[in-house]
């Protein structure tokens, strides 16, 4: 007995020695980082007991993998910096990140650099630079962006957002050295007074010719000064004395725009003289970023009514008389300071627009001019060469926007040398060349950037570019348009939050009616989307007031909301409007239109219509048989239930015999049989049958 039991023992350990497995290497958290089970990572990490700053590093690092960013960001925020330097740095990166992930470019980019600073092993930071995907485009443009708003800023802050750009200067040289750091080195140290502005070699050429003439540029003054005071054909009178088409288009497409508040439409002289910068000017819509309220562009409060009732009775008078009568009534004892500035504003516009430039540029010394219309800053800076410094707004925020406007049209209407880094705004490109010009020559330019990445999206649209004019040009309609292109392929890709994401980053109080109505379209089909029919409604009735252009498919998805709320007589007149613009429409649409009107009033227990649509759509179109089929069967059914047995059965053949998908070909079959066993498989066709 006790030798089986020593037996038994023994075997018992040499099972257990040949059944034994080493311990995993890994920790049990590195196995789960392993295999992506973030989820159970985050479930470890919160039971611990411990709370070192590496253990919360930890758990920012998985809230990040987990798409978290807002709770990674808390912990990476609430944790105070470290005294070791590679802990810092991890730190700051993952705050990048997390600023990344709610998409907030610059703070991610400005962390992101700060982690750089103080990381000691600079091929550890190397290695984080390329591993993060996109950071090197993103490094770039916000580099571009954050240049541009301080080129706009003469405030105290001037300082400080050049510091921070020499810091992103060299830290995105380090990682990326190429051309485009060697350009933004150059531009940089133009504006913080390290290096002189580049002479312009061209305008000092003996045979030198410039595109806008002295002639042209007092005609561009003057059609400023005109629009400032809403005489819009007074100012398309001046600009038909301008020399060149493509300056007319120009010109004219201001006008337009002051007029009507919409980016104009005809600029087609434009590309094909080749002058690319200044079409994007326009097709970017870049003044669109100031806002849609007319009293930007013109002398007092349009909506004013006191006030137009003056202005328009100082217009009325010959200019002599016009400037005496605004002198007395400036001397009034009563005038407010607010009216008496506004004197001044209508007086230097009437100087301008009648050339009387020594009274012009006595006012223009006296006036407050960063408070002037953007049109009449233009024109001041053009009549006497005034630095756009003593004119922008002094508000940082607003000069940002305003910056890119004026700038733009000064240089329009003149042949000063271009500014920092930028190239001639008359300058020709070839659309082969315009991918050069902004890559190589001036990717400093805004126009020409734009331009470049208009045209490779309007040739075939990508999400990453999208993103990067997003980012770099939001505030226009180029901007906007990329922004509502992401959030309908969110959509398209059920991301929901991402949608809601992209359309939340548009400021619907700046938005044209245009774009205010392409915001309510995506964001009616995002509702939808997400099953709330009720807020999808209400949208979809703010975008009917708009009175702009639907997409048919919003149209289509609200009628079909519709036909599921039973509410068919709404879903019916959506999709009767969309019929009446079916030749506009893929056949594929056409089709599915045609089945839908045919449910909806099958639904509404009106068969003889809804044959209709459904023979209709089987004959119309046959290819499109997904809709074609189930037409012919749904007719077959309302045959069938009339007695017509007959045709019910020659149309639920043609589905047997042609039907691609299997349930659609044994459900024809099904009802083949029934009706078989209905009238015993006879034909009307077999022979004629006599009542008497």
């Amino acid at each position: 007995m006790k030798l089986k039991k020593l037996l038994f023992a023994s075997l018992l350990v040499g099972l257990t020695a040949t059944t034994a497995h080493p311990a995993p290497k890994d920790s049990f958290n590195e196995w789960l980082e392993d295999y992506g089970a973030w989820d159970k990572v985050e479930e470890t990490l919160s039971a611990r007991e411990g709370d070192t700053p590496k253990d919360q590093l930890d758990r920012a690092r998985v809230y990040l993998k987990t798409g978290s960013p807002s709770q990674a960001l808390q912990i990476v925020e609430m944790l105070p910096s470290s005294e070791d330097n590679s802990t810092e740095a991890e730190r700051l990166w993952y705050g990048g990140k997390a600023h990344r992930a709610l998409g907030q470019a610059d703070k991610a980019v400005l962390w992101f650099s700060r982690s750089m600073d103080v990381e000691p092993d600079k091929g550890e930071a190397k290695d984080r630079f390329r591993a993060e995907p996109g950071l090197k485009p993103l490094w770039r443009d916000v580099w571009r962006k954050l240049f541009w708003t301080a080129r706009s800023n003469f405030s105290l802050s001037r300082q400080s957002s050049l510091d921070v750009l020499g810091m992103l200067l060299e830290h995105g040289d380090a990682m990326d050295s190429d051309s485009f750091w060697k350009d933004a080195r150059s531009a940089w140290q133009v504006e913080t007074g390290k290096a002189a502005l580049p002479v312009d070699r061209v305008s000092e050429k003996e045979d030198y010719v410039p595109f806008v003439s002295a002639n042209a540029t007092r005609a561009v003054i003057t059609t400023l000064a005109d629009t400032s005071l809403a005489r819009f054909d007074n100012a398309l009178s001046s600009i038909n004395e301008l020399d060149r088409p493509a300056l007319k288009t120009f010109w004219q497409a201001f006008v337009e725009y002051i007029q009507s508040g919409t980016a104009p439409q005809n600029v087609g002289p434009l590309k094909e003289g080749g002058f690319l910068k200044a079409r994007a000017f326009w097709s970017g819509n870049v003044p669109s970023q100031l806002g849609g309220e007319k009293s930007i562009w013109m002398v007092g409060d349009p909506r004013s009514a006191p006030w137009l009732k003056f202005r328009d009775k100082i217009l009325d008078m010959d200019y002599a008389r016009a400037q005496k009568a605004l002198d007395q009534e400036k001397g009034s004892l009563l005038i407010s300071e607010q009216m008496a500035a506004l004197i001044d504003n209508l007086s230097l516009a009437l100087a301008l627009a009648n050339g009387d430039m020594k009274l012009a540029e006595a006012l223009w010394n006296s006036v407050d001019r960063q408070k002037l219309p953007v049109s009449l800053k233009a024109a001041g800076m053009l009549a006497f060469h005034t630095p756009i410094a003593k004119t922008v707004s002094d508000n940082p925020p607003r000069a940002a926007a305003e910056y890119p406007v004026i700038t733009g049209l000064v240089a329009a209407g003149s042949e000063r040398s271009p500014a920092n880094g930028e190239a001639p705004f008359w300058i020709s490109l070839s659309p082969n060349s315009l991918e050069d010009a902004a890559e190589s020559d001036w990717p400093l330019d805004r126009l020409i950037v734009l331009a470049a990445w208009q045209m490779e999206l309007n040739k075939e649209p990508q999400e990453s570019l999208a993103r990067r004019a997003a980012t770099l040009f939001n505030g226009t309609d180029f901007g906007r348009s990329a922004l509502l292109y992401l959030a309908d392929r969110a959509i398209d890709a059920k991301d929901l939050q991402l949608a809601a994401f992209y359309l939340n980053r548009m400021n619907t109080e700046s938005l044209s009616s245009e774009f205010r109505a392409k915001r309510l379209d995506a964001r009616t089909r995002l509702e939808l989307e997400a099953g709330k029919q009720e807020q999808a409604w209400e949208t979809f009735r703010k975008l009917i007031k708009t009175g702009e252009p639907i997409q048919p498919i919003t149209r289509l998805r609200v009628s079909l909301m519709l036909q599921q709320q039973r509410r068919f007589q709404e879903a019916e007149t959506q999709l009767a409007g969309l019929w009446a613009e079916k030749d506009a429409y893929p056949r594929e649409f056409q089709a599915e239109i045609l089945f839908w009107l045919g449910e909806g009033r099958q639904a509404m227990r009106d068969k003889s219509k809804a044959l209709d649509y459904y023979l209709r759509l089987a004959w119309q179109y046959p290819e499109q048989s997904i809709w074609s089929l189930t037409a012919m069967y749904r007719a077959a059914m309302i045959y069938e239930s009339r007695g017509n047995y007959d045709t019910a059965r020659k149309l639920l053949k043609t589905v047997a015999k042609n039907a691609d998908r299997k349930e659609q070909r044994e459900a024809a079959k099904a009802r083949l049989s029934a009706i078989d066993k209905k009238d015993g498989g006879k034909s009307s066709d077999d022979a004629l049958q006599y009542p008497f």
